[in-house]
């Protein structure tokens, strides 16, 4: 009950968006969709989880939010070599989903200096991009993982089924009949 209404809302706007592109009403590609999905979603999400303080879901619908930004930032404009923006990226948004906790709450100065340092470490790859042979390394790995994602959520899908929640027993403080008696 507690993300039906922002899951809702994102399933309903990619219905809409999707049926809109099928009457040639709007001629958007699903890179565009998709990224208009992760904004909208993440932004229902993040106001939902503001409210309740939970900085798990927080972290996690910034996250989401940031990644449609840089997914309509690379739909939208025309950038050559769009794989040297992915490492940086990867750092922006770990440092937004940081700043966000650092927002929520003040006092925890950790997470505004993780995302500081992820901020400035994602400005030194793009303005050094082509001098570091790291960089290189990291975005042939990132390319690997983008051309494999559809295996990576079937196998998250599998370990979410067959992973059972741990549910406490009852009978410990129910009432039990003693044998004594």
């Amino acid at each position: 009950m507690n993300n039906f209404i922002a899951i809702g809302t994102t399933i309903f706007l990619y219905g809409v968006l999707t049926l809109l592109n099928y009457f040639r009403v709007t001629y958007l590609n699903q890179e565009e969709i998709f990224s208009i999905v992760f904004i909208i979603y993440g932004l229902v999400a993040f106001v939902k989880a503001f409210h309740k303080l939970k900085r798990g879901a927080l972290f996690f619908t910034s996250v989401i939010m940031s990644i449609g930004i840089i997914l309509s930032i690379l739909t939208n404009y025309e950038i050559l070599n769009w794989y040297n923006v992915v490492t940086p990226s990867i750092f922006y948004v770990t440092a937004t989903g940081l700043l966000t906790l650092y927002i929520e709450n003040l006092s925890e100065k950790v997470f505004l200096i993780g995302s500081v340092f992820f901020f400035a470490l994602a400005l030194t790859i793009v303005l050094f991009v082509g001098k570091i042979a790291i960089v290189d390394y990291a975005n042939k790995i990132t390319l690997i993982l983008f051309e494999y994602w559809p295996l990576f959520l079937i196998l998250l899908g599998v370990l979410m089924i067959v992973r059972k929640p741990q549910i406490k027993s009852s009978s410990a403080f129910g009432s039990s009949v003693d044998a004594s008696e």
